[in-house]
């Protein structure tokens, strides 16, 4: 089988769920760098247990090849697009994106190394400012309630420039309600 097949084959596996097929496309100590879930097991335990988080996520989840190339023969890039509905939550490194039922279409894209047959290394990409446009849902109406305290404790604090204990009390309202509004903006981290 060429690589470029075999390429191929693995993401077909992948949509039609046959996820222990794909994992015997790749060699037992594969070294695999999904940065979505930052360290993880080498070879098919570690491609399964990415497998199995991405589906989480988005249960109906498609890998499209948009195009494959390899400069040496032995290393191939592999644009791919992912649609799916952001059904389950998805960690990437310390971020956490709850579902709010979106349909995504994000962009990576895996290097893949192949050698007699076998994924030998996987490194997989994205770009986390498409994840963070097409998975997070600001909540309007909380943030406009949060500006609105932040607006007011502003007015009470201009009153109170005189009166150091009130400012400073006015400061730590402030304060709270300004880390409540940015976590209602930035809901992702944790």
């Amino acid at each position: 089988m060429t690589a470029e097949a075999l390429i191929r084959l693995y993401y077909t596996h992948f949509n039609t769920r046959r996820l222990e097929d794909a994992a015997s496309l790749i060699a037992p100590h594969a070294a695999l760098e999904q940065l979505l879930t930052g360290p993880q097991q080498p070879g098919p335990r570690g491609y399964l247990e990415f497998a199995k988080l991405w589906l989480h996520a988005f249960p109906d989840a498609v890998f499209t090849i948009e195009n494959i190339s390899s400069a040496d023969g032995a290393t191939y890039n592999v644009d791919l697009l992912s649609s799916g509905k952001h059904r389950g939550t998805l960690g990437v490194g310390g971020l956490v994106f709850r579902p709010h039922g979106a349909d995504a279409r994000l962009r990576l894209r895996e290097l893949l190394q192949i050698r007699q047959g076998a994924i030998v290394a996987s490194t997989l990409s994205f770009d986390l400012q498409d994840i963070i446009r097409q998975l997070v849902h600001v909540d309007s109406a909380a943030l406009l309630s949060r500006l609105t305290r932040i607006f007011a404790l502003a007015e009470e604090l201009k009153l109170a420039q005189t009166h150091e204990e009130r400012s400073r009390e006015l400061v730590q309202r402030i304060g709270f309600e300004l880390d409540a509004a940015r976590h209602v903006v930035r809901p992702y981290f944790k």
